[in-house]
């Protein structure tokens, strides 16, 4: 009997693990680069495992033996990876993963990301496929490991020789995340609108978890802790622009702010989106009273921004805002810039990209109608200036954010 070719083995492995609703077969070249086109969920899941391997000497520690290894990140997804070596030269690798070994809370996965320092984008997109991972004990991935194993090489592992490697501990030189007590997390909360009101900017750089407040980050079941985040979200919204107020900045700026912000909010689908919303508004809030208390931004600036925020779909010309101001139109647009960085057209454009995001995410309107209702002339340079403002289309803004 002829001998079966390992290509073929390996597609009667994945035939195998689909049948049974198991974990797909990935591979990769001897860097870790994916060969076959992945998805977007593979593209987070080849994120998180570039992650797990800074600082490890993985390609190493594959390229030692041939049997199987099974890899544990620093963020406690696994990965069962089966190489392929020429003269001791890692040429191929196939794999499984991630999964986890065992249940794990959303709040956990991105509580450990944040501390190893993982863009908010990639803690948002965690969230997601979180929810997709299978669950895999070490007794099942010992048997995916014997088969993996045999589906390339056609001989028996010995499971005492399956390989056990840790990608070791999340770095020591990043923000934690304290669990406080009642006690606690009101000081933090109180201490954060202290600043905020003082428009004091050293709270951005000392910005993490705590100071948003325990109560928004309690763990609990997926349903239960996406709502009670959006309400505890909320809740600080509420507070952070009330002290920005009380801090000097326009009822009408604050108000409008809050609008968009409780938009976003409301709009959000993961845990991650609401913890990158949470540290937005804070520094947009004690950024903008900042700028009222140290006179960078005058009253009558600060009330025409707040102008351009409430009726963004609304046509706005600059003869019209320096009118509010009793400047001239070239006396205004000068000082609209110095105190703002934007001329009043490129800051309203930036407001109505900002809307614009909003509205893809919360309504079923398409391009066309969302560029006319924000009063662009033409739904190509609605695209293209959205491009610009976010390095996606609108289309690519949507379907990335969708859960």
């Amino acid at each position: 009997m002829a001998e079966m070719p390992v290509g073929v083995r390996l597609r009667m492995l994945e035939g195998l693990l689909k049948s049974c609703g198991g974990p797909a077969l990935e591979r990769f070249d001897g860097r870790f680069y994916r060969i076959d086109e992945g998805t977007e969920d593979a593209k987070t899941a080849d994120s998180l495992f570039a992650l797990c391997r800074r600082g490890v000497r993985l390609e190493k520690k594959l390229s030692e033996e041939r049997e199987p290894l099974l890899f544990t990140g620093r963020i406690g997804l696994v990965w069962l990876l089966c190489p392929v070596t020429e003269e001791k030269e890692l040429v191929r690798i196939y794999g499984i993963g991630p999964f986890l070994p065992a249940e794990r809370s959303t709040f956990e996965l991105d509580n450990v990301l944040a501390n190893v320092g993982a863009p908010l984008s990639l803690r948002a997109d965690a969230s997601v496929l979180l929810r997709k991972l299978p669950l895999i004990p070490f007794a099942k991935a010992q048997e995916y490991a014997a088969m993996l194993h045999y589906a390339l090489w056609e001989e028996k592992l010995d499971l005492s020789r399956l390989r056990l490697f840790s990608g070791g501990n999340a770095p020591t030189n990043v923000r934690r995340t304290i669990l406080l007590d009642d006690r606690q997390a009101y000081g933090a909360e109180q201490e954060t609108l202290r600043r905020v009101r003082e428009g004091d900017l050293s709270l951005i750089e000392q910005t993490d978890r705590v100071a948003l407040g325990d109560a928004v980050l309690r763990p609990g079941p997926w349903g239960d802790q996406l709502t009670q985040m959006k309400s505890a979200a909320l809740c600080r919204l509420s507070l952070l622009s009330r002290a920005a107020m009380e801090g000097g900045l326009s009822p009408e700026t604050g108000l409008a702010l809050f609008d968009r912000y409780a938009q976003s909010v409301t709009a959000a689908t993961v845990p991650g989106e609401l913890l990158a919303l949470l540290m937005a508004m804070q520094e947009e809030f004690v950024r903008r009273v900042n700028a009222v208390r140290t006179e960078r931004m005058s009253r009558e600036i600060e009330a025409v921004c707040g102008y351009i925020e409430r009726h963004l779909e609304e046509p706005l010309s600059i003869e019209a805002l320096s009118r509010q101001t009793g400047y001239t139109e070239y006396y205004f647009s000068r000082k609209f810039k110095r105190e703002s960085g934007l001329t009043p057209a490129a800051y309203i454009r930036k407001k109505r990209l900002e809307k614009a995001a909003v509205l893809l995410l919360t309504t079923g309107q398409d391009v066309g109608q969302i560029a006319e209702s924000l009063q662009f002339c033409s739904a190509s340079y609605f695209t293209a200036s959205f491009r610009r403002q976010y390095g996606l289309s609108p289309i690519q803004y949507r379907k990335r954010s969708m859960p």
